[in-house]
């Protein structure tokens, strides 16, 4: 996230995204995007009959996960010391494994076509306030790039 202010602080990047707000005040900075994270347990798992779970309350279960989601798998492993995870980098493999296993695995309310994947599974939103995050645009406040953009603006995944 430092590479990120710094690009966008000296106008090597026209925009950055960050998951949190910036106070820099050579920085604008515009909320866009709300994203939550949830935990999806196979419907017979005794943590199923919950409505909502922390990842205090999952510490220690073993989880799958996949590679390369930024700072979600840093805030997982964190929050989740007891816990060990089945890192996987090949989508096809994750998802065989989410839809053939019993382990615990992530996904966000931002994360297209999951439904068939995650079918026999329930997903239970995570009350952390970590994973409740609202990404914010950044630019140089000398650029005009984002003068004219809307703080209620949403980007949308496309495939």
């Amino acid at each position: 996230m430092d590479e990120i202010l710094q690009n966008a602080s000296s106008g090597n990047a026209d925009i950055g995204i960050l998951p949190q707000a910036c106070s820099d005040k050579n920085l604008l900075c515009i909320p866009y995007l709300k994203e939550q994270l949830y935990v999806c347990i196979p419907k017979e798992h005794k943590l199923a009959e919950y409505s909502q779970l922390s990842l205090s309350q999952l510490n220690g279960f073993n989880c799958l996960l996949r590679d390369e989601i930024g700072f979600w798998t840093n805030l997982v492993k964190s929050k989740m010391p007891a816990s060990r995870f089945l890192i996987q980098t090949d989508e096809f493999e994750f998802e065989e494994l989410v839809r053939t296993s019993t382990l615990l695995c992530f996904s966000s309310s931002k994360a297209p076509g999951s439904e068939q994947t995650l079918k026999g599974r329930k997903r239970i939103p995570l009350t952390d306030p970590e994973v409740n995050v609202t990404y914010h645009l950044i630019s140089s406040a000398k650029s005009t790039i984002l003068q004219s953009v809307s703080p209620t603006f949403e980007f949308r995944y496309q495939k």
